[in-house]
């Protein structure tokens, strides 16, 4: 089977009722698929099932086009599942579409329950440029995880402490 017939497969296979068959279309979409198809997987963003918002998302971030992100992503940043906002925000934070909406998500996420999310969230904010929340950078200086102190210590642009 040929690259063209392989990605006809997962575009009707992406519309199927199944939501496995779904994700895994998405999945398949970003590794072989073109510019062309970030729509498909940019219009999975509001699916019903979390496992194929969350493949939507680590399809485009393989698929490596930061313009198909532009809208969808800052939508799966702030997505009530936790796995999809960590694949999000991964997404997010390697495509680096800017923009004040993204920005706006990943300053949400600086709360996010789940730590490898925040951290995330703070190196899509750094490589964006922007500080985002202060007072929610500000209090990330007293997490649990060094890893988070210290991406907020860096955004806010104060000394490092060696260990």
């Amino acid at each position: 089977m040929g690259e063209d017939h392989q990605i006809a497969f997962l575009l009707r296979e992406s519309a199927q009722p199944d939501p496995e068959r779904r994700a895994a279309a998405l999945k398949g979409l970003g590794r072989i698929g073109r510019a062309e198809h970030a729509r498909v997987l940019a219009g999975a963003a509001d699916d019903p099932d979390p496992a194929v918002r969350a493949a939507a998302a680590q399809g485009l971030a393989r698929l490596g086009v930061p313009e198909a992100g532009e809208e969808a992503l800052p939508l799966l940043v702030g997505d009530a599942d936790q796995g999809v906002r960590r694949r999000a925000s991964v997404a997010a934070a390697r495509l680096g579409p800017g923009g004040p909406a993204l920005t706006r998500a990943f300053a949400r996420l600086l709360a996010d329950p789940d730590h490898h999310v925040r951290i995330t969230a703070l190196d899509g904010l750094s490589a964006l440029g922007v500080p985002g929340d202060v007072t929610a950078l500000a209090a990330l200086l007293g997490d649990p995880d060094p890893a988070v102190r210290g991406r907020a210590r860096t955004l806010l642009g104060g000394p490092r402490r060696r260990r």
